[in-house]
């Protein structure tokens, strides 16, 4: 999970995520439809169509927590919502709170609580919350982090499963790929925490 800096919210957007966030937030209290969002439309196109390619263009289409790429080839890419829409319903469209996110960590779901971390926060830094461990290819909490900063980064890697669905290993594969090429073009492959 590399530092995000994300650039400003699409006027488009601005403008109607608080009017769709009502919406939503009404919807989420019909039990038959509360895990259901039905995107809203923006000039004839859903708004998850609109806001895809510029979440991707930020994060150069990495996923935004294990920094798979590309995520359409390795594994299904979605939109994840930090806090989950339904139990944060008014926020279902907010720009912060959108993130590029392949299908394994987008398992989240509705999980979340206050430890976990977000990769544009203003103070969030890699290196300052997690070691890459070089011989089993697992993502651990950083040595000599305080109790707190332990348990955030602890809940990231558990919540967004940063450790499961095989990423160990494929990070040292990758790990051995790059070492083995002229070492360049960083962007181009995963996980580049590890470089």
């Amino acid at each position: 999970m590399i530092k995000l800096i994300r650039r400003a919210a699409p006027n488009w957007l601005t403008g109607k995520w608080k009017a769709w966030g009502l919406q939503y937030q009404n919807q989420v209290a019909d039990p038959r439809r509360r895990n259901k969002l039905d995107w809203p439309m923006h000039k004839g196109v859903r708004v998850n169509q609109l806001l895809y390619p510029l979440l991707a263009f930020d994060t150069k289409d990495h996923c935004s927590f294990c920094d798979a790429y590309p995520m359409i080839a390795r594994v299904p890419a979605t939109i994840e919502h930090f806090y989950p829409k339904v139990r944060f319903p008014a926020k279902v469209l907010a720009w912060e709170n959108l993130f590029i996110c392949c299908g394994n960590c987008q398992q989240k779901g509705d999980e979340f609580n206050r430890y976990l971390l977000k990769p544009d926060a203003g103070s969030y830094s890699f290196h300052k919350y997690f070691l890459f461990n070089y011989s089993t290819g697992e993502l651990e909490p950083q040595v000599g982090l305080t109790a707190w900063q332990n348990k955030r980064a602890s809940e990231t890697i558990r919540l967004y499963r940063l450790n499961d669905h095989g990423k160990p290993d494929d990070r040292l594969e990758v790990l051995e790929r790059w070492l083995e090429s002229a070492q360049t073009a960083v962007d181009q492959y995963c996980y580049r925490f590890m470089f």
